[in-house]
């Protein structure tokens, strides 16, 4: 499978609706790839053909079972609710023009953001602490780089990193 490469669109209207995707778009021209072929667009993302199509191919087969058993998409009634409704959970890929991206881009997390602490208090740029002054989550230079692996990956540092400011300001008051 090519999962670990490149995204697929299955329809190009997402495009025109994702804030983030246009601005991509608009930042850099020509980082989608788009081919009226799932060979061409291959050739354009630079992967083997009959990978491609075999990939595509058994995504296809789990849109026709409604069941992604891959990655387990098509399970639950919350991916109907975010679909609006169980005909839109699963939506083959078999109409062009096909759409790829290579997976180098990420717009989650912070690239920059206030230097903190172990104890999330922010810093001056000397380093001596701002008083009364605390960042947790996406305010604070974020702690794991510029990129986030996927959804949800900044969930634990900003509950942890926000947890370990509450605590800070209580012992601060006691």
């Amino acid at each position: 499978m090519l999962a670990d490469r490149v995204i697929l669109f299955g329809d190009y209207r997402f495009l025109k609706t994702s804030l983030p995707f246009r601005w991509y778009a608009s930042y850099e021209r020509q980082w989608l790839k788009k081919a009226d072929t799932i060979g061409g667009l291959a050739a354009k993302l630079g992967l083997p053909a009959a990978a491609l199509e075999d990939t595509i191919a058994r995504w296809n087969g789990f849109c026709a079972q409604g069941r992604d058993e891959d990655f387990r998409r098509g399970e639950n009634g919350w991916e109907d609710y975010k679909a609006h409704g169980p005909e839109n959970r699963l939506k083959p890929i078999d109409k062009p023009p096909y759409i790829g991206m290579t997976m180098n881009r990420s717009i989650l997390g912070t690239k920059g953001g206030a230097r903190t602490n172990e104890r999330a208090q922010v810093l001056r740029p000397d380093g001596s602490i701002i008083p009364g002054l605390y960042a947790a989550g996406l305010a604070m230079a974020n702690p794991i780089g510029t990129r986030a692996v996927g959804a949800g990956t900044t969930l634990g540092p900003n509950m942890t990193w926000g947890f370990i400011a509450a605590e800070t300001i209580l012992h601060q008051n006691r």
